[in-house]
C-alpha cells in the first residue's frame, strides 16, 4: 500500500435508523468537501477478499501500464476525465505518481576539481549538513542519546539558504556550496507502483445499478493507447463489465 493511502474504519452504532447505503451516501458526502482526500467504502473482510481476487477493493479499476511516469500520469488524468463522465460512476480516484517536492543538487565536477576536491567530498558535506549524522554519544543515568550533527532549520529551508553551506577546501579556504554545485527545487516521482513486472497507473471507481454497460461501452471507444502502452481491467466487477 502507498505512503498516501490508509485504511479507517467506521464502527457503526446499532439500530441507527439508517441503511447502511444511507450511511455509505452520507459520509461520501462528508468527505467531499475535504480538499485531496477521495475515499473507497467497503468492509474489512471484504475489502481483503476483493484485493485478493480483482487486484483492489474497488467496483472497477482501469490499469495502465508503460515506462514513462509522466506519460502514465498523464494518461491517469485522461482516463479519469472520460470516466468522470459516465453516469452512475462514484468515488472516482487516480493514483498520484508524480508531484513530490524535491531538492536538486548537481554537482560542478570541474568547479570543485578547482578547488582539489571530490564529489564524495561535497556529498558527505552536503548529507551531514540536510540528514545529519551522528557524531557521539551522551549518558544521562542510566538512558544514552546519540548526539547528531546537522544545519539548523532556518539554514536548510530553501534552495538559496542551503546555497550559503561553506566547504572546506584542500587549502583551508572555504567555498559556498552554490559555488560548487547548482541547487534547484524540483518535482519528481512520489510513488512507483509495479505489477506483472511493469510500471503502472490505476484509475478506479465505483458504480451503482446501470453504469456497467455505459463503462463498457466508453472503454471499447477509448481504449486505444500509443505504441509501448497496454490498459487492462480490473475490480471487485470484473464480470460486469
Amino acid at each position: 500500500m502507498p505512503h498516501t493511502w490508509s485504511d479507517v474504519l467506521v464502527i457503526l452504532k446499532p439500530n441507527s435508523g439508517r441503511s447502511p447505503d444511507e450511511l455509505e451516501q452520507s459520509m461520501r458526502q462528508k468527505l467531499h468537501g475535504v480538499a485531496g482526500v477521495s475515499a473507497l467504502f467497503t468492509t474489512p473482510l471484504g475489502m481483503r477478499i476483493d484485493e485478493g481476487l480483482g487486484g483492489t477493493p474497488a467496483d472497477i479499476s482501469v490499469r495502465i501500464f508503460g515506462s514513462d511516469l509522466d506519460k502514465l500520469a498523464s494518461l491517469g488524468d485522461r482516463a479519469r476525465e472520460i470516466i468522470a463522465g459516465i453516469r452512475g460512476i462514484e468515488d472516482l480516484r487516480v493514483e498520484r505518481l508524480t508531484g513530490m517536492p524535491q531538492l536538486k543538487v548537481s554537482i560542478d565536477r570541474q568547479a570543485v576539481a578547482r578547488v582539489g576536491l571530490t564529489p564524495g567530498d561535497v556529498i558527505r558535506t552536503i548529507r551531514i549538513g540536510m540528514a545529519g549524522e551522528e557524531e557521539s554519544e551522551i549518558w544521562i543515568g542510566q538512558r544514552r542519546f546519540d548526539l547528531i550533527l546537522r544545519l539548523q532549520d532556518e539554514h536548510r529551508n530553501s534552495p538559496r539558504s542551503i546555497g550559503t553551506l561553506l566547504i572546506d577546501g584542500h587549502d583551508g579556504s572555504r567555498i559556498p556550496l552554490s559555488q560548487l554545485a547548482k541547487i534547484e527545487q524540483t518535482f519528481g516521482p512520489g510513488t512507483i507502483l509495479r505489477e506483472a513486472g511493469s510500471r503502472r497507473i490505476a484509475v478506479e471507481a465505483a458504480f451503482r445499478a446501470g453504469a456497467a454497460p455505459a463503462v463498457r461501452g466508453t472503454e471499447e471507444r477509448e481504449g486505444s493507447l500509443q505504441l509501448g502502452l497496454h490498459a487492462c481491467r480490473g475490480g471487485r466487477r470484473t464480470s460486469m463489465w
